[in-house]
């Protein structure tokens, strides 16, 4: 027989509890940023310019010791989309190329984001990197500092032909030690 004093029994699945609610405060909840969030907007962005090396003349032209170096490349190797888009990249390349361990680091920095919230290099340019990684693994396998083995050296005239094409492409050349 059942009491007739005894409160109902409750349902298995009341676990959940609910709060009487405006449509106004609901909507103005969601509409609230959550903590800390409001003062992002405030903070400084990450600004890698202020901890990059001051900028130097030959950061936007090729130096003469690049246009040696990728001349004096094997053909299919020359990197010319990475030497006309990121000159200062190139002229980094071009002074580490003897040295196989500086050289494979630089290059593979360029195409691993360590820092976070890069760009990152375009296509074409990523494929340059990664044949002059091929390259170089090829090249030798120490880190001992080696001269560069490129095949035959540019000729007088082929670095006098690219100077002039990188001038008429709008790219100031500068020579070495210059």
């Amino acid at each position: 027989m059942s009491n007739r004093n005894a409160p109902p029994e409750r349902p298995a699945f009341d676990a959940l509890e609910f709060e009487v609610t405006d449509f106004g405060e609901a909507r103005q909840a969601l509409e609230e940023l959550p903590p800390g969030i409001a003062e992002l907007a405030h903070a400084k962005p990450a600004n890698w310019s202020e901890r990059r090396r001051p900028q130097r003349p030959s950061d936007r032209a090729l130096t003469g010791a690049a246009v040696d170096w990728v001349m004096s490349l094997p053909p299919g190797l020359r990197p010319q989309k990475l030497s006309m888009q990121y000159p200062r990249v190139a002229n980094q390349l071009a002074d580490l190329w003897p040295d196989t361990r500086a050289v494979r680091m630089a290059l593979e920095e360029l195409l691993i984001d360590r820092r976070g919230g890069r760009r990152g290099l375009p296509e074409p340019v990523q494929a340059e990197v990664q044949m002059l990684i091929d390259h170089v693994n090829q090249r030798g396998h120490g880190g001992h500092t080696q001269p560069p083995v490129l095949g035959p050296s540019a000729s007088p005239e082929e670095l006098l032909r690219a100077r002039r094409l990188l001038e008429a492409a709008g790219y100031r050349v500068i020579p070495p030690g210059g």
